[in-house]
């Protein structure tokens, strides 16, 4: 994992800020502002695929406890393991596909006004082409810059 580039998305709220980082492989990209609620396919796909496997790590622990007659609790390093476990199994094909989602998501609402409606227009047809087209491969590796370059 050393030497890995790595982008880390945050939404800009005051608390977010990074101006006493000094990082080296990690590129922070805010989020425009008010733009938390129509990255939701964002969330519901990422966030929903780790959350369904981090309670399937917890009923299995559960059922353990019930199964040995354990009585014991679940303590913060256990939790912490399922987490990781967790998003570890969470796929990058997972991560695109929502990336995607929210990329013809953020296309539908532009408005560019009656300037340049038609040159828009023919750039969104290709744009909704090329997202087709990569619904419908399969993921290998993901362009994170080139798709922040096509949603500015």
């Amino acid at each position: 994992m050393a030497g890995r580039k790595i982008i880390l998305l945050v939404d800009n709220a005051k608390c977010h800020s990074s101006s006493n980082l000094n990082l080296h492989n990690i590129t922070i990209h805010y989020l425009p502002p008010n733009t938390t609620s129509r990255i939701q396919p964002l969330d519901a796909g990422i966030i929903m695929s780790f959350k369904r496997r981090y309670r399937s790590y917890f009923i299995k622990w559960l059922l353990d406890q019930y199964e040995s007659k354990k009585d014991d609790k679940l303590n913060v390093l256990d939790a912490i393991k399922f987490i990781v476990r967790a998003w570890r199994e969470v796929s990058s094909e997972t991560v695109t596909l929502s990336a995607v989602e929210v990329l013809e998501h953020y296309l539908m609402q532009q408005d560019v006004g009656d300037v340049a409606r038609s040159n828009h227009d023919q750039a969104l047809s290709n744009l909704q082409k090329e997202i087709k087209k990569l619904r419908n491969s399969s993921f290998k590796q993901v362009n994170i810059k080139a798709f922040f370059e096509l949603a500015d």
